[in-house]
């Protein structure tokens, strides 16, 4: 095996440069009938031996990665611009409105948004969303998202989206609460 300072020497070696540095790196002349493995003792099997190739084998990371714990972040590729929940219908003041509510949420992690303040912001399967919102999603075919996830931005103005690991994939403006509807208690 070479040794570390002679290894990093050859790494950054050009292609053209590479036989002149290989030429001080070579492997001993062998008698007839020796083999590497059969060298008599004594020898300088250092200088001989084969170079190990490790294995990596599929061992579970033993702390795997709590994305609950890291701040939230946006993706907008997949904000709908159509009727029934698009973005088309935000004007100037609603938007700056929405991007400092968002720009809030940043400084949370998924913990805190979704899990300590659940009452306003959390996931709803998909079968709890209302048929519209429930053809729609058949027809964007996200075949991955068993659940959507609501922000609540102020009384009946949500949010909608599907989580990728911290990061909430924006889709639907609702200003009236309609993609879940919720039935007030005792009315």
């Amino acid at each position: 095996m070479l040794a570390e300072p002679a290894r990093t020497a050859l790494l950054q070696t050009s292609l053209a440069d590479l036989p002149r540095r290989l030429s001080g790196f070579h492997r001993p002349v062998l008698g007839r009938g020796e083999s590497f493995a059969g060298r008599k003792r004594g020898g300088d099997r250092s200088r001989c031996a084969s170079p190990r190739i490790s294995s990596f084998s599929r061992v579970p990371h033993p702390n795997p990665v709590d994305w609950w714990a890291f701040h939230l972040a946006w993706r907008i590729s997949r904000m709908e611009f159509c009727d029934p929940f698009g973005w088309h219908t935000v004007d100037k003041e609603t938007l700056e409105n929405i991007r400092s509510k968002l720009a809030e949420f940043e400084k949370r992690t998924l913990n805190e948004i979704f899990v300590a303040s659940r009452k306003q912001n959390h996931g709803v399967p998909i079968k709890g969303l209302c048929s519209e919102a429930q053809k729609r999603l058949d027809e964007l075919r996200l075949p991955d998202v068993e659940q959507l996830y609501c922000l609540r931005l102020s009384g009946t103005q949500r949010v909608w989206g599907f989580l990728t690991q911290n990061v909430l994939n924006l889709i639907w403006w609702d200003k009236d609460h309609l993609v879940c509807p919720s039935e007030k208690k005792y009315t």
